[in-house]
């Protein structure tokens, strides 16, 4: 009975080392797992996926509503990200070592840099939320190459393009704009069937050559290209994009083609362009909040209109109906010299 006892006994202590220890290693695992913990937004969902564990090996692609998305990491320290895939390109920021960044085109160029034949890569931070061009020489690309669209055919609605990705030939359309001589259309990483590996911009197709020509980069990458119509200025300096859907006050871009940046972000009423003068708004909703980047001249011109202006009475009609006044700014903005001028002012109403 004694060395019964003894025997439970010596099992019982057994057993509660064995859990003490397997708790210790189970909380040393998960401070390692801690330690490499990331959080990256998910562009189909806009959700954060927290406690993600730090993949080993990148690249690594995920799927979302356009297409593939591929993440990876930035492979040496002071890395300049640049506008515009040039050594001459203003420099946005630097990324160092192991930054988490995703890929989203590459320029398809074979140059050497820093002893090194490689291509430039665009890349954002989803964390940071800004992008730019970096060498390829500093990126994880793995056996990532630069794929080639192609022109297919075209129609009354669509463009035809195609691409081959590993030996699968891929085929997709896309909606154009007419413009001069060519065919315009919008291709980058918000657009249906588009592949990270592939030449992000604006493309022109020849009506009768049907020659494909890459033109800019500008509006096709940084999120907030539009989903309407495409501008392009006559003397080519200048693409201009609206930026949503809805009725009524809708978002308007501006971008210098030659280095892709952006001249102007804002909003519009009426759209109106000449040469490369473009009409922009500045609203006040019930007089109450800005839509937009107010300033002291505007807000004293807007404050002045209201005291000289009464509200007409078919406005005040379709207040009471449950529509909300708002005061709009009317503006002219120059693009080559950023010179704006006020118009005047007008009162609409919206939903």
């Amino acid at each position: 009975m004694y060395n019964m006892r003894n025997k439970m006994k010596f099992l019982s202590i057994v057993i509660i080392s064995f859990l003490i220890i397997a708790c210790s290693k189970n909380f040393e695992l998960n401070e390692m797992a801690d330690e490499k913990i990331i959080s990256i937004e998910n562009n189909d969902t806009n959700k954060n996926i927290i406690n993600e564990p730090m993949p080993i090996n990148y690249p690594i692609e995920k799927q979302n509503i356009f297409g593939p998305i591929c993440y990876t990491n930035i492979i040496d320290n002071n890395v300049n990200v640049r506008v515009f895939p040039s050594l001459e390109a203003e420099i946005i920021k630097q990324v160092h070592n192991n930054t988490i960044i995703q890929i989203r085109g590459f320029s398809g160029e074979n140059v050497n840099i820093d002893n090194f034949n490689g291509d430039w890569v665009y890349v954002y931070d989803n964390r940071t939320k800004v992008g730019g061009w970096v060498f390829s020489k500093y990126v994880n690309t793995a056996d990532i190459e630069f794929t080639p669209i192609n022109f297919v055919d075209v129609d009354q609605d669509w463009i035809h393009i195609s691409y081959v990705l590993k030996d699968e030939l891929i085929n997709k359309k896309i909606w154009y704009a007419s413009w001069r001589d060519y065919y315009i259309f919008i291709w980058g990483p918000d657009r249906h069937g588009f592949h990270y590996s592939t030449r992000p911009g604006i493309y022109f197709l020849h009506k009768e050559t049907h020659e494909l020509e890459h033109f800019t980069y500008a509006g096709a990458l940084d999120g907030d290209d539009g989903t309407g119509w495409i501008h392009i200025t006559d003397d080519l300096k200048y693409v201009i994009q609206d930026s949503g859907t809805s009725k009524g006050l809708r978002g308007i871009t501006a971008w210098r083609c030659s280095d892709s940046k952006k001249i102007y972000s804002g909003i519009y009423y009426n759209y109106g362009i000449h040469e490369n003068t473009i009409k922009i708004v500045y609203a006040w909703q019930e007089f109450s909040h800005w839509f937009g980047s107010p300033d002291i001249e505007i807000i004293e011109y807007a404050e002045k209109f209201i005291k000289e202006n009464e509200i007409p009475e078919h406005i005040e009609e379709e207040r009471r109906n449950g529509f909300v006044v708002q005061l709009l700014i009317n503006c002219s903005m120059n693009l080559d010299s950023g010179e704006r001028i006020i118009l005047g002012g007008q009162y609409i109403t919206t939903q």
